[in-house]
């Protein structure tokens, strides 16, 4: 038989797997063990569900193990690959099976990439929610910060207008409203990533291959939105430099 990685570190940990002998099966109580000897150690592989954990796993020739025939319920899967159309070959296939017997049935004739298809499409449409809603998250940042930015200058448009009556440059106005603005962003994005380690476990079950604690992600996120925040805060930084110090002393 061949074993995968999982059951060769379990049942023989730090040796090597090749040529150990293991039993298949329960025997009767006048039978024989049924004896297999381990021929080689394959990568682990997920049967049934990508969300589901892998466990110890073994191959061997049904002609070698009938118990293994019962077990799989007198059903079988056939794997072809081809560089012909596939549909093309399903017909070949099914004539050949037919030549050997008459009365098998040959049914749920698939491609691989259906089959893979199927089994990540759940998980694709409910990533797609989650793209979609943090799409609408980052909409909404944009809108937010832009709006309590606006709203800060517009109510400190006589301080803005004093500072510049007292000399004070563009570009030091507009330091003072993205430093604000900085602060703002910065207090989201430390809320923001601690809400985002609390459902790293949820998460967890709609990654594959990926992991969730990868930093670069997080750092990633981190800049886009702080980015995002700057452009925000910068249109009401620009319009601050704009006002017109006499006009600002006038407002009320």
């Amino acid at each position: 038989m061949i074993v995968n990685q999982i059951m060769a570190d379990r049942i023989w940990p730090c040796e090597d797997p090749v040529s150990k002998r293991v039993t298949v099966g329960v025997p009767g109580p006048n039978e024989q063990p049924d004896w297999a000897t381990v021929v080689g150690v394959v990568g682990n592989v997920k049967h049934t569900t990508l969300a589901g954990e892998t466990g110890m796993q073994m191959y061997q020739m049904v002609a070698q193990s009938p118990f293994l025939a019962l077990s799989l319920g007198r059903t079988m899967t056939f794997i072809m690959r081809t560089q012909l159309e596939p549909a093309s070959v399903a017909g070949s296939a099914r004539s050949v099976v037919a030549g050997l017997n008459a009365t098998l049935p040959v049914s749920n004739v698939k491609t691989m990439d259906t089959i893979i298809h199927d089994s990540v499409t759940p998980f694709r449409f409910n990533m797609f929610l989650l793209g979609l809603f943090a799409a609408i998250a980052i909409l909404l940042t944009v809108v937010g910060v832009y709006g309590v930015m606006n709203y800060a200058v517009t109510q400190r448009t006589q301080e803005i207008g004093i500072r510049m009556a007292l000399g004070a440059q563009p570009g030091q106005v507009r330091g003072l409203i993205l430093k604000q603005g900085v602060v703002l962003a910065a207090e989201g994005l430390v809320i923001g990533l601690g809400c985002g380690l609390i459902v790293l476990r949820w998460m967890s079950t709609l990654l594959f291959g990926v992991s969730t604690n990868d930093p670069i992600i997080f750092i990633a996120v981190a800049a886009l939105l702080a980015i995002i925040s700057l452009v925000a805060c910068y249109l009401p930084a620009r319009k601050a430099t704009q006002v017109d110090p006499i006009i600002a002393l006038r407002h009320e």
